[in-house]
């Protein structure tokens, strides 16, 4: 018999809308959702030992932080980029 064990999802969202990378001077507005779940294999770096919840949501804000300070290109100008390359 087979037992299945389902664990808890901890999941954060994150809004960001930023000016183009290139100068076309639009609003590129983007959503990405980061998720991790709570169970014995998702063990701390360091301590080899479980994340608790706030380890997880600290480290779930922190990926989401380095996100929103990454640049974005706007379509118009992405395939204006692929166009010039292919």
């Amino acid at each position: 018999m087979r037992t299945r064990i389902t664990y808890d999802k901890i999941e954060r969202t994150f809004r960001k809308t930023v000016k183009c990378f290139y100068s076309c001077g639009r609003y590129v507005t983007r959503q990405k959702t980061f998720m991790q779940t709570m169970n014995p294999f998702n063990v701390h770096e360091l301590t080899k030992l479980p994340k608790d919840f706030q380890q997880i949501v600290r480290e779930l804000h922190e990926e989401g932080d380095r996100w929103q300070l990454v640049p974005e290109t706007c379509p118009h100008c992405k395939r204006k980029e692929e166009s010039t390359n292919g």
